[in-house]
């Protein structure tokens, strides 16, 4: 039979398949749920986490520093002793002289600092829940990155099967004469390629399995075959507005970086309300022996110190503060930038997968019909094993691709619910929010 007549033939029978022959799609995912898999792997991150661990001990360093900031300073006591003897015994005509001292701060001292310590608060709070969604962020990423590769292997698998039957079906037919040694070696090179890349997608998914296991440890629940296409289909890519504000309001993270400007805009404004330094009280006992017939006594006096907002020292901490000041503005707009950067990116990758899933699914329908109908024609001899291992190839090409979009669509979606906070693009564990970044920004 010529090329050109089986040619004809595969593309009859892909017709005929095409037509209304029954399908099936990728393997199924068994028992259990996608969505209960992924959120058990969150769970496990957010427990096991050593990135988590070590950003939170971070951020509870950085609020611990700006509560210390607020304080009022550190109290002291003197005490002073004139009139010991070369002995170190006491003398009768000793003076003991007791100071106590500590600085204060004037009311706009204690507005300033107080607005810090509760802006250092709120941050906390909102910084590790924002930790918190970034690891479950990225710890499904690598899970979704696995039910690639399973995915992937899946089908490696499948076609290497479809090989081993075909080979099988060659060695008959060498046997009796009907083909030639050559018909046969060239499916077993073509077996031996296949058979290289499920072992190579072996090894893959144990490497990408054991760096999920370094966010979540043991207790990561692995994907299954047909997750992808499972969470696919109960996920949605939200609809943002053209004005971004109202996605920004709804942003953890966004929230996370406005209450971190915050915290630097008051701690450069308590710099700027003590530059010259803090007023100062202190009261002092003072014991005066009796000398020469006058009796001893005791007094009491009270001393206050307040800095002159006059020298260079002063003036520089204020320039200082000025600049923290627009260091902080100029960091919470260039955060702003990257996240709707980063949520445009995730729109248009979202786009792109879901667009090319719609042309790829009416194609998967009729895939595993079309698949059978060529295997049949190579079983009765109708087409060459060259043209059945190239039709395979290309049945299995539709099916990565697929794969891809779905992986693809799913990053992007699994993106924008770490953006948006919104677990109604992608299964991850709820956080509480709170009010927007600027809603408790005291009056300067």
């Amino acid at each position: 039979m010529s090329d050109e007549k089986a040619s004809r033939l595969v593309v009859l029978g892909l017709a005929c398949a095409l037509a209304g022959l029954p399908c099936g799609g990728l393997e199924a995912g068994g028992a259990g749920s996608a969505v209960e898999r992924v959120l058990e792997t969150q769970r496990a991150a957010a427990e096991l986490s050593p990135s988590l661990e070590a950003f939170t001990a971070a951020v509870t360093a950085r609020s611990s520093e700006s509560r210390a900031e607020a304080g009022a300073g550190v109290p002291w006591v003197e005490l002073q002793q004139e009139g010991v003897g070369s002995g170190f015994d006491w003398e009768s005509n000793a003076q003991t002289t007791l100071r106590i001292g500590t600085p204060f701060n004037l009311p706009s001292h204690a507005r300033a600092r107080r607005d810090l310590r509760d802006a250092a608060e709120e941050w906390t709070g909102a910084a590790r829940g924002a930790a918190l969604l970034e690891t479950a962020g990225e710890v499904s990423r690598r899970w979704l990155e696995l039910a690639a590769v399973e995915e992937r292997l899946s089908v490696a698998r499948r076609r290497l099967s479809r090989l081993d039957r075909a080979l099988a079906l060659q060695r008959v037919r060498l046997d009796l004469g009907e083909v030639a040694g050559t018909d046969v070696t060239q499916i077993e090179l073509a077996w031996a390629g296949v058979s290289a890349t499920v072992r190579r997608l072996e090894s893959e998914r144990r490497a990408v399995l054991e760096l999920l296991r370094q966010h979540c440890g043991p207790r990561c629940v692995p994907p299954r075959v047909g997750d992808l296409e499972e969470l696919v289909s109960l996920t949605a890519t939200p609809a943002v507005e053209a004005d971004r504000t109202a996605f920004l309001e709804r942003s953890l993270l966004w929230r996370s970086r406005g209450l971190r400007a915050s915290v630097d805009r008051r701690s450069a404004r308590v710099m700027e309300s003590t530059a010259w330094g803090r007023p100062e009280a202190e009261v002092e006992w003072e014991h005066v022996p009796g000398l020469e017939g006058i009796p001893s006594f005791d007094a009491f006096g009270v001393r206050l110190r307040f800095p002159l907002p006059a020298g260079v020292s002063g003036a520089r901490t204020r320039e200082a503060a000025g600049a923290r000041k627009l260091e902080a503005e100029a960091n919470l707009r260039l955060e702003k930038a990257r996240i709707l950067a980063r949520l445009e990116t995730s729109l248009a990758a979202a786009e792109t997968a879901r667009s090319t899933l719609d042309q790829l699914e009416p194609v998967l329908l009729k895939v595993e019909g079309a698949e059978h109908s060529l295997a049949e024609q190579f079983r009765l001899g109708a087409i060459s094993y060259l043209v059945y291992i190239d039709g395979v190839a290309r049945f299995d090409d539709i099916r990565l691709e697929a794969v891809e979009a779905r992986r693809a669509l799913l990053e992007a979606r699994l993106d924008l619910a770490v953006l948006s906070s919104d677990a109604g693009c992608f299964p991850i564990l709820e956080i509480e929010t709170g009010p927007a970044p600027e809603s408790r920004e005291s009056k300067p």
